[in-house]
């Protein structure tokens, strides 16, 4: 409520909407330690390149106060003591929610659906050992996107029972151990995007030791 003005000050008649996404949406936040994640929708008829955009976002939230971290498709600012990370994007058409979103680790563009990816993981019903695999994460000090860890934690459960927590949990760590370093992880809304190119080898080697 209180970002939206300013973003629209920002955005002006090409903004669509801002709404919650990421681990809020998802329902997999960890207390105490999880950023909120702001999606930015901006109209298919904006103009200007995605890159520039992301740019021009992270531009004015800094000239408006705030001390900007540069992300991989997010800005990430303080407000209030609350590390928020807002990501730009721009709808493809206006009869559809999918995104085009700037990747700056790759300098390209990606296309995805915010709403797709948070049916994906609310319908699957392992929230709990989510937020267990992102409070290891946290714990022991590796770098692993949260998208990652989600499809990695889809992965590793197939067929497995639900509530089983130890042994799911002990499941998804054999997982990253196992598999991550050679692991393809597809976006449910873009099979063309592999998920775990937002990971280097050495995070993913440093992830699977540690697991």
């Amino acid at each position: 409520q209180e970002l939206t003005p300013l973003i629209r000050r920002w955005a002006g008649q090409h903004l669509y909407e801002v709404k919650i996404s990421g681990s809020y949406a998802k329902e997999t936040a960890v207390e105490g330690d999880t950023d909120v994640d702001l999606f930015v929708s901006l109209r298919d008829s904006t103009p200007d390149t995605l890159a520039s955009l992301y740019s021009s976002l992270g531009k004015f939230m800094h000239h408006n106060g705030y001390e900007v971290r540069w992300q991989n498709v997010s800005i990430g600012i303080v407000h209030r003591k609350l590390k928020v990370d807002l990501v730009p994007g721009r709808k493809q058409s206006a009869l559809t929610s999918n995104h085009s979103i700037y990747v700056s680790k790759r300098d390209t563009w990606t296309l995805t659906n915010i709403d797709t990816h948070v049916r994906k993981i609310k319908e699957s019903g392992r929230q709990a050992e989510i937020c267990l695999l992102k409070r290891w994460r946290d714990v022991h000090q590796v770098e692993a996107p949260s998208f990652c860890l989600e499809l990695s934690a889809l992965r590793a459960l197939r067929n497995r029972r639900m509530n089983d927590l130890e042994a799911n949990l002990n499941a998804c760590l054999e997982y990253l151990r196992d598999e991550l370093t050679s692991a393809v992880l597809i976006d449910p809304a873009n099979t063309n995007n592999d998920v775990a190119d937002d990971m280097t080898i050495s995070e993913k080697r440093a992830v699977a030791a540690m697991a």
